[in-house]
């Protein structure tokens, strides 16, 4: 196996899994002369147990991957829905300047109409 841009967790399984193929080469070789049956047995259980921690190391990386995966689309998403919330932010600004130049207006003829009334009523 080849360690990928030197990682630790990356480096730590290649280490393990070389451990794993050594054990099982061992292994291997002491079936051949099959005349040490307690030394078989030990290192098959040290074998077993060399599996089981790999296994459970794969599967610790993985799922950090995958947990980094989840948090990366995670923060592309906020960043999706920020941009979102600042474009309506931007929206609702120019709909209150405009409300507000109405409401300008609204008061200028208020006031326009009043003026004309006391006008009328000289």
């Amino acid at each position: 196996m080849e360690v990928e841009n030197g990682g630790e967790e990356e480096g730590r399984l290649v280490t393990m899994a070389r451990q794993f193929e050594k054990r099982m080469n061992e292994i291997i070789n002491l079936i051949a002369s099959t005349d040490r049956p307690q030394q078989l047995e030990e290192m098959i259980a040290e074998f077993v147990e060399l599996g089981r921690q790999l296994r459970h190391e794969f599967e610790r990386v993985h799922e950090e991957e995958t947990t980094g995966d989840r948090r990366t689309a995670l923060t592309r998403e906020i960043a999706e829905l920020e941009a979102t919330v600042a474009a309506k932010d931007a929206l609702l600004e120019r709909y209150a300047l405009k409300i507000g130049r109405w409401e300008d207006t609204f008061a200028q003829l208020a006031r326009e109409h009043e003026d004309t009334e006391r006008n009328l009523s000289l």
